[in-house]
């Protein structure tokens, strides 16, 4: 290496910048994956479908913060996917890039850290190591390469930059703005202000009395954060499904109390051995500690009692201890500065040696723990068990140490053998870094990486992501798989059942369904497909009950608000528009205003709901309120083709023929090619008494869809009731060539009857019969023509 003796401060930087941004540019190809989905892809305020004030009202995943919320609050990571959604659009290059820029910048901060508080001040090559270590680490893919990992990047590089804008100002309000700030970020970030009481005793510049007016002022700002957190949480604790965090969900508190002790060690473990990366960690891809004698305790206690003997021992060698009792105890002579307390460089006596190295080690450890505490489950319950993400910040005391390693080993194993172990752990650590940066390449690669290590949730995942590529065989067996390994998935059975549904193997699909709502008895999505697939089985009351029951969900506990308010209005659509099918008028408008009230702003099928209510007003006769739903549909959709039509038809009967054919203009603008809006124009004229406008209407609507049957149907009844039966009979042929049916066979005998080709008509009219046997019309006919035909043989 000796890289450091040969450049300039700037080249160093330039050296770990680049060195970031090299390794993780295989991340600008890459989809977006896993959590980015519901954080960026369908959260409204990336998307700009709300004003971008509301991310200070919204969670990470763009859900109101009630008490189904996983009251994640990060208002700065969200807006800055908002700013690279609207600079760039939401293609996945620009928050790769933005990721991987964010990378170098932290790592160039790691390098400034090190060399400001001159933990290698005798060794610069250390430093750079640690900074180039820091930027390699495949503890930080995750981070990095998944774009929600943005959150735990951006509150990284915040501590690190108020931690030493601290050291040169030493303003306690500006690193309270900046706690602040990291904490909009994400929530660890308020553990700048207990590092910086750590970086006060390891460093102390002032006396006594300063030094314990400073800490009381931190103690201060971090209660005043802490409550103001709270209280945007409305003072309750987040909920999680027992597959996000299991070990909280155990009924014994000896498990929970074991196996949140080992949880640190298994997150140490990984920055150490980062060979088995998973993307989720949670359901049972970590085993429980269940007992004491467990191997996985019994190492955790000989680390924790290691540490705490390391600790104390550092902490007496730091002068940490004799400072802090300075502090806890008033003394009369606090405002003098000790002969030796304003000394921060190491001094040459071995003492002074030694109490600079504790300090060091206890610098990187309290790097390493403090910013891990708000994520081992051990202050309060979380969202998840492990997660690669939450060690970014608590890297940097890691790599620290990893420094301080090769600045001891430097004069005791020689510079070049030093140099030599040091390169091949960062072509190590970078390699593994690379391909792992290949799994989120995309979400298959990602779920396929993770199948050993938690094959229900990746077996899930994949069977999603082979179902969207049409490989429906292999998304059936990755379904089940993941159901062997974990039978109680309700979203997994919830996926199989719209597998089975899209296969129209209706009965599986009703099993899976019943499962999901079993399993989880608010799962409004399954409800809504439950309900569809028993009225596509001519089973309308039973999906009306289904439907219903899912309308009155009590959904405030739901993580997913936003998808499960959706699916409940969809849930009371499908029943009001069943409703008005079966005349059930005043019921169905109860539904469907409820539904209204109900509906959540980022509702797709908004329009849709307000022309159904629209309809249910014009079928009840109120002219007015119709109108103004529709109104309010082409408000929600201004293209909304059957608003747009309706309307024509509306002001039609009001004998408002210019509106109405504004209204029609206006959907022909939106849709020109669309056989539906020429068929409609017809209808219109054709009940106004405008012959020729409509038949010039349905023969545009069949130049557009030569086969379409309501203007092939309206036609033939138009051209007959003129008298032109030779042309009615060409069109009626066309209808019962293309869509044969009981009817359309006896309207082309009923034709052929008129026309005088009796033999003809009557084949037809059995036809017809053996189709539909209770057809009295159709009957009625044939007896006519079996006379006719009979009375012609007797003449």
């Amino acid at each position: 290496m000796l890289i450091s003796e040969r450049m300039s401060a700037n080249y160093q930087y330039l050296l770990v910048f680049s060195t970031a941004v090299l390794l993780y540019s295989n991340t600008f190809s890459a989809d977006f994956v896993y959590d980015d989905s519901q954080a960026i892809l369908t959260n409204p305020v990336v998307a700009g479908d709300v004003p971008a004030t509301e991310a200070w009202t919204l969670d990470f995943w763009g859900n109101p913060l009630t008490r189904a919320s996983h009251k994640s609050y990060r208002p700065l990571t969200t807006l800055s996917f908002r700013i690279n959604a609207a600079l760039f659009g939401m293609s996945p290059l620009s928050f790769h890039v933005t990721n991987v820029l964010l990378h170098a910048v932290a790592s160039c901060l790691v390098l400034k850290f090190v060399c400001r508080f001159q933990l290698f001040e005798q060794n610069p090559d250390a430093a750079v190591f640690t900074s180039l270590l820091f930027a390699v680490h495949p503890i930080h893919c995750e981070a990095v390469a998944g774009i929600v990992g943005r959150a735990d990047v951006l509150a990284a590089v915040t501590v690190l930059a108020g931690i030493l804008a601290f050291d040169q100002k030493e303003n306690i309000v500006l690193a309270t703005v900046l706690a602040a700030l990291a904490m909009c970020f994400k929530e660890t970030g308020i553990m700048l202000l207990p590092l910086l009481v750590v970086f006060m005793l390891l460093n102390p510049k002032k006396n006594s009395s300063d030094l314990r007016r400073s800490i009381s002022g931190f103690v201060l700002a971090f209660i005043f954060l802490a409550t103001l957190r709270h209280a945007i949480n409305s003072f309750e604790p987040p909920r999680f499904s027992k597959s996000d965090n299991p070990v909280a969900h155990h009924p014994s508190a000896l498990v929970r109390t074991l196996t949140f002790l080992y949880l640190p060690i298994f997150h140490l473990k990984l920055m150490i051995y980062p060979k088995y990366l998973s993307f989720d960690w949670s359901m049972d891809s970590i085993p429980l500690v269940r007992t004491p004698t467990d191997s996985r305790f019994l190492a955790s206690a000989a680390f924790y009692a290691v540490l705490l003997v390391t600790g104390w021992k550092l902490a007496r060698e730091s002068g940490v201890l004799e400072k802090t009792w300075k502090l806890l105890r008033v003394d009369k002579h606090s405002h003098r500065v000790g002969r030796h307390s304003g000394k921060n460089s190491p001094t040459k006596t071995r003492k002074g040696e030694c109490q600079n190295a504790a300090r060091k080690i206890l610098l990187a450890l309290s790097l390493i723990i403090l910013p891990f505490l708000p994520a081992s489950n051990l202050i309060c319950y979380i969202g998840f068990v492990a997660a690669e993400r939450t060690l970014y910040l608590s890297s940097v005391g890691y790599c620290i140490l990893a420094g301080l390693l090769y600045d001891f080993c430097c004069p005791r194993l020689g510079r070049t053998l030093t140099v030599s172990l040091a390169f091949l752990a960062l072509t190590l650590h970078g390699t593994r870094t690379y391909t792992r940066n290949m799994d989120w390449m995309d979400e298959e690669s990602l779920y396929k990486s993770a199948l050993e290590l938690n094959p229900p949730k990746a077996y899930s995942n994949l069977g999603r992501v082979y179902a969207a590529q049409l490989r429906l065989n292999d998304a059936e067996a990755a379904y089940k798989m993941a159901l062997e390994h974990r039978p109680n998935m309700a979203d997994t059975w919830y996926n199989l059942g719209v597998l089975y549904q899209e296969r129209k193997n209706l009965t599986s699909a009703v099993k899976c369904y019943e499962t999901a709502v079993k399993l989880r008895k608010t799962f409004a999505t399954a409800y809504l497909n439950l309900g569809i697939v028993h009225h596509e089985n001519g089973d309308d009351q039973e999906a009306a009950t289904i439907w219903e029951k899912c309308s009155r969900i009590d959904g405030s506990t739901v993580k997913a608000q936003r998808e499960h308010q959706q699916a409940q209005t969809s849930c009371r659509l499908r029943l009001g528009k069943l409703l008005i099918q079966k005349k059930e008028l005043q019921r169905a408008r109860n539904i469907l205003e409820e539904a209204i009230h109900a509906a959540p702003r980022s509702y797709p099928f908004l329009a849709s709901l307000w022309f159904s209510l629209g309809e249910l007003y014009d079928a009840l006769g109120q002219d007015v309120k119709a109108e103004a739903a529709f109104q309010a549909a082409l408000q929600t959709s201004p293209e909304h083709i059957p608003s747009l039509l309706t309307m024509g038809h509306l002001k039609n009967r009001q004998n408002r023929t210019s509106e109405s054919n504004s209204w029609f203009s206006r959907a022909l603008t939106v849709s020109p090619n669309s056989p539906e809006v020429h068929h409609h124009i017809g209808m219109a004229a054709a009940s106004r008494g405008d012959v020729a406008g409509a038949e010039s209407a349905y023969i545009n609507a069949l130049e557009l869809a030569g086969t379409h049957l309501e203007s092939l149907r309206a036609l033939a009844t138009l051209l007959r009731e003129q008298g032109r039966y030779d042309k009615s009979e060409q069109v009626l042929r066309t209808l019962q060539t293309h869509h044969p049916s009981s009817e359309s066979y006896g309207d082309y005998g009923a034709i052929l009857h008129l026309n005088g080709k009796l033999q003809k008509a009557k084949e037809f009219y059995e036809k017809s019969l053996q189709l539909d046997s209770k057809n009295n019309l159709v009957k009625e006919n044939l007896r006519k023509l079996e006379r006719k035909m009979a009375s012609a043989r007797l003449t």
